[in-house]
């Protein structure tokens, strides 16, 4: 089994720009003679301590005493209405955890499920409207 070595790298001005660039040298060199394969992926950002803290403390908490619903009853019902993506030929829905968005991706997640809630008459606070305790 071999190993394949990541190396993080940053694109300014339209140059590469490999963070550990010595060892990301030594690596290739290795290969003298060798095939290899580059694959370049964007850096996937989970969402933030704060925005689960947010989340879980404010937005679940607030809809679920509202609906009579349990805070995990909610987080489901919020999945499966808001990352729902039907896939194959049956379409059967493939519900996507929350754990797997950006911090981007979990901002408009929130944002759908505040609007969603606002039109229901539900008001949730921002989080700079708010302390979360741990």
């Amino acid at each position: 089994m071999r190993l394949a070595k990541n190396f993080l790298f940053d694109v300014r001005g339209g140059k590469l720009k490999i963070n550990d660039l010595e060892k990301f040298t030594e690596t290739y060199k290795k290969l003298e003679g060798k095939s290899g394969f580059l694959c370049i992926q964007e850096v996937f950002k989970q969402r933030s301590l704060e925005q689960n803290k947010y989340y879980w403390g404010v937005v679940i908490p607030t809809s679920a005493e509202y609906h009579g619903y349990t805070h995990e009853e909610m987080h489901e019902a919020f999945k499966f209405k808001f990352l729902r993506d039907l896939q194959g030929s049956l379409d059967l829905p493939k519900i996507r955890s929350t754990t797997e968005l950006s911090t981007v991706e979990f901002v408009e997640y929130v944002e759908q499920i505040k609007l969603f809630e606002a039109e229901n008459g539900v008001v949730i606070p921002d989080p700079d409207e708010v302390t979360v305790y741990d």
